[in-house]
């Protein structure tokens, strides 16, 4: 599954709003080790960079592409790691752990959080951000397109999971661990700009690893049904510009 960070970035300054917001919200003065997980392109270490920089950052991915694309455009300074998060842990404890839009990729967040918490410093943070539309129309369309055109069978698993707990899950999950717990839903109103705005959108994120099982002929007609779809759904305003709504949930976990 390739990723390309040129396609993600297309709507950089929305993308990295929420982390900008997640940051703002995490209750440290001075941390010395940052851990930025699912650090893709590089544009969240930046805002990390920006809070704290005397704090030593790593950035950890599983995509050489978008790594390749976070040690040319990224922030100076950062080391950037390879590697698979489900699996991973630091080699010293961090003062905070920090992940944006990256966990909703994760199966087995039940043991993933808890262990994670455990490995910060105590006093230091595990603090997330993950999407929270898996169930709006973006996701039913490509659900009920792969049906359509008798993909589904091939494409239920890996690429269809949408690892995304309810709120009170995510409190039983870390609460036990924590001294503080922050946990809250935003809601935004995306303004998006020029032709087939919300597909090129989930073409950076949630078509990913559905097109890479595909082969030409199955792409090209899944995207151009995908297309037709979304337009439908999400029209053109008079002035051209297609608002796209989306939610997104925030869990700040202070280690006890």
């Amino acid at each position: 599954m390739a990723w390309n960070a040129a396609t993600y970035l297309n709507f950089a300054d929305h993308r990295t709003r929420p982390a900008y917001e997640l940051i703002a919200r995490i209750p440290l003065d001075a941390p010395r080790l940052i851990y930025d997980l699912g650090c893709g392109p590089g544009n969240s270490t930046h805002a990390l960079q920006e809070r704290w920089a005397q704090a030593k950052l790593i950035g950890v991915d599983n995509s050489r592409e978008m790594l390749s694309a976070a040690r040319e455009r990224g922030p100076n300074g950062v080391e950037w790691q390879e590697a698979d998060i489900a699996g991973w842990s630091p080699p010293e404890a961090p003062d905070l752990i920090y992940s944006n839009a990256t966990f909703q990729w994760i199966a087995g967040q039940e043991r993933l959080l808890p262990r994670l918490l455990k490995t910060v410093q105590s006093g230091g943070a595990l603090a997330f951000q993950i999407p929270a539309n898996h169930t709006e129309p973006p996701h039913t369309i490509i659900d009920d397109v792969l049906k359509h055109q008798g993909l589904a069978h091939r494409i239920k698993s890996a690429s269809l999971s949408r690892h995304v707990l309810p709120q009170t899950e995510y409190f039983r999950l870390l609460s036990p661990l924590a001294s503080s717990l922050d946990i809250w839903d935003t809601r935004y109103l995306q303004v998006l700009k020029g032709v087939d705005p919300v597909l090129n959108w989930i073409r950076g994120t949630a078509l990913v690893p559905i097109v890479a099982e595909l082969n030409e002929r199955e792409s090209h007609a899944f995207l151009d049904e995908m297309r037709s779809r979304l337009a439908e759904h999400y029209p053109q305003e008079s002035n051209g510009d297609t608002l796209f709504p989306f939610s997104r949930r925030f869990i700040v976990a202070s280690r006890a």
